[in-house]
Protein backbone atom coordinates (compact mmCIF):
# COMPACT_ATOMS: atom_id res chain seq x y z
CA UNK A 1 0.00 0.00 0.00
CA UNK A 2 2.40 2.75 1.21
CA UNK A 3 5.27 2.02 -2.20
CA UNK A 4 1.56 2.51 -4.80
CA UNK A 5 -0.28 5.18 -2.58
CA UNK A 6 3.44 7.25 -2.87
CA UNK A 7 4.30 6.74 -6.42
CA UNK A 8 0.94 7.65 -8.01
CA UNK A 9 0.82 10.29 -5.75
CA UNK A 10 0.73 13.77 -7.31
CA UNK A 11 4.09 15.30 -6.08
CA UNK A 12 2.90 18.43 -6.62
CA UNK A 13 0.15 18.24 -4.27
CA UNK A 14 2.62 17.02 -1.86
CA UNK A 15 5.14 19.72 -1.93
CA UNK A 16 1.76 22.26 -2.06
CA UNK A 17 0.39 20.61 1.01
CA UNK A 18 4.02 20.02 2.52
CA UNK A 19 4.63 24.03 2.39
CA UNK A 20 1.32 24.33 4.60
CA UNK A 21 2.62 22.61 7.02
CA UNK A 22 1.75 19.28 6.56
CA UNK A 23 5.12 17.29 7.96
CA UNK A 24 3.49 13.65 6.82
CA UNK A 25 2.97 14.87 2.94
CA UNK A 26 6.59 16.66 3.32
CA UNK A 27 7.52 12.77 4.44
CA UNK A 28 5.82 11.32 1.46
CA UNK A 29 7.26 14.28 -0.75
CA UNK A 30 10.78 13.60 0.47
CA UNK A 31 10.03 9.76 -0.29
CA UNK A 32 8.73 10.33 -3.76
CA UNK A 33 12.20 12.45 -4.28
CA UNK A 34 13.89 9.33 -3.21
CA UNK A 35 12.44 6.37 -4.72
CA UNK A 36 15.58 4.21 -4.88
CA UNK A 37 15.80 3.80 -0.87
CA UNK A 38 12.17 3.86 -0.20
CA UNK A 39 11.50 1.03 -3.05
CA UNK A 40 14.19 -0.66 -1.14
CA UNK A 41 13.07 -0.50 2.04
CA UNK A 42 9.63 -1.18 1.32
CA UNK A 43 11.09 -4.48 -0.69
CA UNK A 44 13.00 -5.61 2.38
CA UNK A 45 9.90 -5.35 5.09
CA UNK A 46 7.57 -7.25 2.04
CA UNK A 47 9.85 -9.85 1.73
CA UNK A 48 10.70 -10.46 5.53
CA UNK A 49 6.32 -10.45 6.43
CA UNK A 50 6.00 -12.92 3.25
CA UNK A 51 8.41 -14.95 4.25
CA UNK A 52 7.72 -14.73 8.11
CA UNK A 53 4.16 -15.53 7.54
CA UNK A 54 4.67 -18.67 5.44
CA UNK A 55 7.86 -20.21 7.97
CA UNK A 56 5.12 -18.97 11.07
CA UNK A 57 1.85 -20.35 9.50
CA UNK A 58 3.37 -23.63 8.34
CA UNK A 59 4.55 -24.39 11.43
CA UNK A 60 2.18 -23.28 13.98
CA UNK A 61 -1.37 -24.30 12.15
CA UNK A 62 -0.35 -26.64 9.95
CA UNK A 63 -0.07 -29.19 13.40
CA UNK A 64 -3.14 -27.77 14.52
CA UNK A 65 -5.20 -28.05 11.26
CA UNK A 66 -3.54 -32.19 10.77
CA UNK A 67 -4.81 -32.93 14.20
CA UNK A 68 -8.69 -31.80 13.53
CA UNK A 69 -8.62 -33.11 9.92
CA UNK A 70 -7.52 -36.71 11.54
CA UNK A 71 -10.39 -36.50 14.45
CA UNK A 72 -12.46 -36.29 11.35
CA UNK A 73 -11.07 -40.27 10.70
CA UNK A 74 -8.44 -38.79 7.65
CA UNK A 75 -5.13 -41.06 8.17
CA UNK A 76 -2.10 -39.07 9.79
CA UNK A 77 -0.24 -39.82 6.35
CA UNK A 78 -2.78 -37.53 4.47
CA UNK A 79 -3.92 -35.11 7.28
CA UNK A 80 -0.23 -33.29 7.84
CA UNK A 81 0.04 -33.05 3.91
CA UNK A 82 -3.10 -31.79 3.21
CA UNK A 83 -2.93 -29.50 6.72
CA UNK A 84 -0.17 -28.01 5.05
CA UNK A 85 -1.80 -27.48 1.62
CA UNK A 86 -4.90 -25.92 3.61
CA UNK A 87 -3.15 -23.46 5.04
CA UNK A 88 -0.69 -22.33 2.34
CA UNK A 89 -3.70 -22.61 0.60
CA UNK A 90 -5.63 -19.98 3.27
CA UNK A 91 -2.50 -18.22 3.65
CA UNK A 92 -2.06 -17.27 0.19
CA UNK A 93 -5.39 -16.18 -0.51
CA UNK A 94 -5.36 -13.85 2.45
CA UNK A 95 -1.75 -12.45 1.65
CA UNK A 96 -3.11 -11.80 -1.89
CA UNK A 97 -6.73 -10.24 -0.82
CA UNK A 98 -5.65 -8.21 2.20
CA UNK A 99 -1.56 -7.44 1.39
CA UNK A 100 -2.37 -6.56 -2.47
CA UNK A 101 -5.35 -6.08 -3.60
CA UNK A 102 -7.70 -4.26 -1.15
CA UNK A 103 -4.66 -1.94 0.14
CA UNK A 104 -3.12 -1.07 -3.39
CA UNK A 105 -7.21 -0.54 -4.38
CA UNK A 106 -7.41 2.19 -1.08
CA UNK A 107 -4.08 3.46 -1.98
CA UNK A 108 -5.13 4.41 -5.55
CA UNK A 109 -8.11 6.11 -4.24
CA UNK A 110 -6.67 7.75 -1.37
CA UNK A 111 -2.68 8.03 -3.03
CA UNK A 112 -1.87 11.59 -1.08
CA UNK A 113 -3.82 11.50 2.29
CA UNK A 114 -2.10 7.49 2.30
CA UNK A 115 1.55 7.94 1.53
CA UNK A 116 1.23 11.03 3.97
CA UNK A 117 -0.22 8.85 6.98
CA UNK A 118 2.59 5.76 6.70
CA UNK A 119 5.31 7.86 5.16
CA UNK A 120 6.83 9.03 8.65
CA UNK A 121 6.65 5.18 9.80
CA UNK A 122 8.51 4.09 6.98
CA UNK A 123 10.85 6.34 7.37
CA UNK A 124 11.64 5.27 10.76
CA UNK A 125 11.83 1.26 9.73
CA UNK A 126 14.17 2.57 6.98
CA UNK A 127 16.24 4.15 10.00
CA UNK A 128 16.49 0.74 11.39
CA UNK A 129 17.40 -1.49 8.18
CA UNK A 130 19.32 1.38 7.22
CA UNK A 131 22.36 -1.00 6.10
CA UNK A 132 20.50 -3.19 4.49
CA UNK A 133 18.56 -0.82 2.20
CA UNK A 134 21.74 0.66 1.59
CA UNK A 135 23.58 -2.51 0.24
CA UNK A 136 20.48 -3.36 -1.65
CA UNK A 137 20.35 0.17 -3.35
CA UNK A 138 23.76 -0.17 -4.34
CA UNK A 139 23.52 -3.46 -5.59
CA UNK A 140 20.15 -2.51 -7.48
CA UNK A 141 22.20 0.78 -8.62
CA UNK A 142 25.09 -1.43 -10.35
CA UNK A 143 23.16 -3.58 -11.97
CA UNK A 144 20.61 -0.66 -13.66
CA UNK A 145 23.85 1.42 -14.45
CA UNK A 146 24.27 -2.10 -16.99
CA UNK A 147 21.28 -1.65 -18.34
CA UNK A 148 21.96 2.01 -19.05
CA UNK A 149 19.49 3.79 -16.16
CA UNK A 150 20.91 6.15 -13.89
CA UNK A 151 19.17 7.60 -10.82
CA UNK A 152 18.35 10.77 -10.81
CA UNK A 153 16.15 12.77 -8.49
CA UNK A 154 15.85 15.47 -10.92
CA UNK A 155 12.78 14.09 -12.31
CA UNK A 156 10.30 16.43 -14.94
CA UNK A 157 6.93 16.51 -12.45
CA UNK A 158 4.64 16.32 -15.82
CA UNK A 159 5.73 16.03 -19.05
CA UNK A 160 3.89 17.45 -22.24
CA UNK A 161 2.40 14.14 -22.82
CA UNK A 162 0.92 13.64 -19.52
CA UNK A 163 -0.73 17.61 -19.73
CA UNK A 164 -2.75 16.12 -23.19
CA UNK A 165 -3.36 13.01 -21.55
CA UNK A 166 -4.80 14.72 -18.41
CA UNK A 167 -6.82 17.41 -20.38
CA UNK A 168 -7.92 14.50 -22.68
CA UNK A 169 -9.84 13.02 -19.32
CA UNK A 170 -10.67 16.27 -17.97
CA UNK A 171 -12.44 16.86 -21.27
CA UNK A 172 -14.03 13.49 -20.42
CA UNK A 173 -15.22 13.75 -17.42
CA UNK A 174 -16.95 17.33 -18.35
CA UNK A 175 -14.28 19.60 -16.23
CA UNK A 176 -12.68 20.98 -19.52
CA UNK A 177 -14.29 21.99 -22.50
CA UNK A 178 -13.05 20.90 -26.12
CA UNK A 179 -12.08 24.91 -26.83
CA UNK A 180 -10.47 25.04 -23.04
CA UNK A 181 -8.69 21.63 -24.30
CA UNK A 182 -7.48 23.07 -28.08
CA UNK A 183 -6.41 26.23 -26.43
CA UNK A 184 -4.28 24.79 -23.90
CA UNK A 185 -2.80 22.51 -26.40
CA UNK A 186 -1.93 24.86 -29.26
CA UNK A 187 -0.03 26.50 -26.12
CA UNK A 188 2.04 23.72 -25.58
CA UNK A 189 2.78 24.10 -29.32
CA UNK A 190 3.97 27.55 -29.29
CA UNK A 191 7.57 26.65 -28.43
CA UNK A 192 7.00 23.78 -31.55
CA UNK A 193 6.04 27.06 -34.13
CA UNK A 194 8.44 28.84 -36.03
CA UNK A 195 8.02 32.21 -36.35
CA UNK A 196 7.95 32.02 -40.37
CA UNK A 197 4.91 29.82 -39.60
CA UNK A 198 3.24 32.47 -38.00
CA UNK A 199 4.08 35.73 -39.77
CA UNK A 200 2.45 37.97 -41.81
CA UNK A 201 5.22 37.29 -45.52
CA UNK A 202 6.84 40.34 -46.71
CA UNK A 203 4.54 40.68 -49.64
CA UNK A 204 1.63 40.73 -47.56
CA UNK A 205 3.35 44.01 -46.00
CA UNK A 206 2.31 47.42 -47.08
CA UNK A 207 5.63 49.05 -46.82
CA UNK A 208 5.95 52.75 -45.87
CA UNK A 209 8.29 55.37 -47.44
CA UNK A 210 9.98 57.22 -44.71
CA UNK A 211 9.37 60.50 -46.24
CA UNK A 212 6.06 60.24 -47.39
CA UNK A 213 3.67 62.77 -46.40
CA UNK A 214 1.26 61.48 -43.62
CA UNK A 215 -2.27 62.23 -44.27
CA UNK A 216 -1.32 60.66 -48.20
CA UNK A 217 -0.46 57.59 -46.48
CA UNK A 218 -2.99 57.51 -44.00
CA UNK A 219 -5.23 57.02 -46.74
CA UNK A 220 -3.48 53.54 -48.24
CA UNK A 221 -3.00 52.23 -45.02
CA UNK A 222 -6.50 52.45 -43.58
CA UNK A 223 -7.70 50.21 -47.21
CA UNK A 224 -4.87 47.72 -45.73
CA UNK A 225 -6.56 46.75 -43.16
CA UNK A 226 -3.47 46.52 -40.98
CA UNK A 227 -2.48 48.09 -37.80
CA UNK A 228 1.44 48.15 -38.13
CA UNK A 229 3.53 48.76 -40.95
CA UNK A 230 7.66 48.93 -41.43
CA UNK A 231 9.29 52.14 -42.74
CA UNK A 232 11.94 52.52 -44.83
CA UNK A 233 13.76 55.31 -46.14
CA UNK A 234 15.75 54.67 -49.77
CA UNK A 235 15.31 51.09 -50.37
CA UNK A 236 13.65 48.19 -47.92
CA UNK A 237 16.94 46.74 -46.44
CA UNK A 238 17.01 50.29 -44.76
CA UNK A 239 14.25 50.57 -42.02
CA UNK A 240 13.78 53.00 -39.96
CA UNK A 241 11.31 51.67 -37.90
CA UNK A 242 7.35 50.71 -37.37
CA UNK A 243 4.66 52.86 -37.24
CA UNK A 244 1.00 52.60 -36.64
CA UNK A 245 -2.32 53.55 -38.11
CA UNK A 246 -3.43 54.89 -34.59
CA UNK A 247 -0.21 57.45 -34.36
CA UNK A 248 -0.73 57.98 -37.91
CA UNK A 249 -4.55 59.12 -37.47
CA UNK A 250 -3.80 61.13 -33.92
CA UNK A 251 -1.51 63.36 -36.07
CA UNK A 252 -3.71 63.59 -39.35
CA UNK A 253 -6.60 64.45 -36.99
CA UNK A 254 -4.88 67.05 -34.85
CA UNK A 255 -4.27 68.42 -38.64
CA UNK A 256 0.03 67.80 -37.99
CA UNK A 257 1.70 67.63 -41.07
CA UNK A 258 4.41 65.05 -40.23
CA UNK A 259 6.44 62.50 -42.24
CA UNK A 260 6.03 58.61 -41.22
CA UNK A 261 9.81 59.04 -39.95
CA UNK A 262 8.60 61.04 -37.63
CA UNK A 263 6.29 59.25 -35.56
CA UNK A 264 8.00 55.81 -36.43
CA UNK A 265 9.31 53.82 -33.26
CA UNK A 266 12.06 51.75 -32.99
CA UNK A 267 11.46 48.24 -34.86
CA UNK A 268 12.39 44.76 -33.12
CA UNK A 269 13.93 42.48 -35.51
CA UNK A 270 13.56 38.67 -34.75
CA UNK A 271 15.07 36.14 -36.70
CA UNK A 272 12.57 33.77 -38.46
CA UNK A 273 13.14 30.39 -37.19
CA UNK A 274 13.16 31.09 -33.20
CA UNK A 275 10.35 28.92 -31.86
CA UNK A 276 7.26 31.47 -31.06
CA UNK A 277 7.05 30.85 -27.39
CA UNK A 278 10.03 32.98 -27.34
CA UNK A 279 9.05 35.60 -29.61
CA UNK A 280 6.09 36.31 -27.24
CA UNK A 281 9.42 36.65 -24.88
CA UNK A 282 10.83 38.87 -26.80
CA UNK A 283 8.06 41.35 -27.77
CA UNK A 284 7.24 41.73 -24.18
CA UNK A 285 10.45 42.28 -22.71
CA UNK A 286 10.97 44.70 -25.49
CA UNK A 287 7.21 45.93 -24.99
CA UNK A 288 6.06 45.99 -28.52
CA UNK A 289 2.72 44.90 -30.33
CA UNK A 290 5.00 43.29 -33.73
CA UNK A 291 8.19 42.88 -34.43
CA UNK A 292 9.78 42.84 -38.06
CA UNK A 293 11.13 39.19 -39.17
CA UNK A 294 14.70 38.66 -40.88
CA UNK A 295 16.38 35.40 -42.23
CA UNK A 296 20.38 34.75 -42.04
CA UNK A 297 21.50 37.33 -44.64
CA UNK A 298 19.50 40.31 -42.42
CA UNK A 299 16.42 40.76 -45.33
CA UNK A 300 13.03 41.59 -43.67
CA UNK A 301 10.72 38.50 -44.83
CA UNK A 302 7.92 39.29 -42.72
CA UNK A 303 6.20 40.64 -39.70
CA UNK A 304 5.04 39.23 -36.49
CA UNK A 305 2.12 40.77 -34.34
CA UNK A 306 0.62 39.71 -31.06
CA UNK A 307 -2.48 39.12 -32.89
CA UNK A 308 -0.74 35.96 -35.12
CA UNK A 309 0.42 34.67 -31.70
CA UNK A 310 -3.06 34.96 -30.37
CA UNK A 311 -4.48 33.14 -33.36
CA UNK A 312 -1.98 30.42 -32.75
CA UNK A 313 -3.41 29.93 -29.40
CA UNK A 314 -7.14 30.53 -29.81
CA UNK A 315 -7.76 29.74 -33.18
CA UNK A 316 -7.98 31.81 -36.48
CA UNK A 317 -9.62 35.38 -35.61
CA UNK A 318 -11.24 36.23 -39.33
CA UNK A 319 -10.55 39.69 -40.85
CA UNK A 320 -12.72 41.61 -42.76
CA UNK A 321 -10.18 41.06 -45.44
CA UNK A 322 -10.53 37.18 -44.95
CA UNK A 323 -14.63 36.93 -45.15
CA UNK A 324 -14.45 38.72 -48.17
CA UNK A 325 -11.80 36.76 -49.82
CA UNK A 326 -10.85 32.91 -50.32
CA UNK A 327 -7.67 32.05 -51.04
CA UNK A 328 -8.39 28.84 -53.41
CA UNK A 329 -11.54 29.58 -55.87
CA UNK A 330 -12.74 27.42 -58.87
CA UNK A 331 -13.63 28.82 -61.90
CA UNK A 332 -15.91 28.13 -64.03
CA UNK A 333 -13.91 27.14 -66.80
CA UNK A 334 -12.13 24.36 -64.25
CA UNK A 335 -9.24 26.93 -63.73
CA UNK A 336 -8.43 27.87 -59.89
CA UNK A 337 -7.75 31.54 -58.77
CA UNK A 338 -5.25 31.02 -55.90
CA UNK A 339 -3.74 33.45 -53.38
CA UNK A 340 -0.01 32.94 -54.36
CA UNK A 341 1.30 33.26 -50.68
CA UNK A 342 -0.45 30.06 -49.94
CA UNK A 343 1.32 26.88 -48.37
CA UNK A 344 1.64 23.90 -51.39
CA UNK A 345 0.37 21.26 -48.48
CA UNK A 346 -2.77 23.59 -47.70
CA UNK A 347 -3.46 24.11 -51.46
CA UNK A 348 -3.30 20.10 -51.80
CA UNK A 349 -5.75 19.97 -49.23
CA UNK A 350 -8.26 22.51 -50.62
CA UNK A 351 -8.35 20.53 -54.14
CA UNK A 352 -8.35 17.29 -51.76
CA UNK A 353 -5.25 15.82 -52.91
CA UNK A 354 -2.23 14.80 -50.82
CA UNK A 355 0.79 16.85 -50.97
CA UNK A 356 2.95 13.84 -52.39
CA UNK A 357 1.00 14.18 -55.38
CA UNK A 358 3.32 17.41 -56.06
CA UNK A 359 6.93 17.89 -56.63
CA UNK A 360 8.39 19.56 -53.28
CA UNK A 361 12.17 18.93 -54.38
CA UNK A 362 13.11 22.69 -54.38
CA UNK A 363 13.81 25.83 -52.18
CA UNK A 364 9.80 26.83 -51.63
CA UNK A 365 7.16 26.24 -49.97
CA UNK A 366 4.12 28.67 -51.43
CA UNK A 367 2.75 28.36 -54.72
CA UNK A 368 4.30 31.87 -55.68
Amino acid sequence: MAELAVVSSRRSKLRQKAEAGDAGAKAAYDLASSPSEFLSTVSVVITMIAILSGAMGGAVLAKPVATLLHSWMIPVGIAEPLALGLVVLIITVASIIFGELLPKRLALAHSEAIAARLARPIQAVAIGLGPIVKLLSGATNTLAALFGVKESNETIPVSDEELRYLLEQGKRAGVFSSAEQGMVERVLRLDELRVEELMTPSVKIVWINADEESDVTWRALVASGRSHFPVYRGSRENVVGVVSVKALWANTAAGLPAKPADLATPALIIPETIPALRALEQLQKAKQRVALVSDEFGSITGILSLLDLLEAIVGDLPSHEDRQRARVVKREDGSWLVDATLPVEDFAKEIGKGADHYQLDGDYQTLG
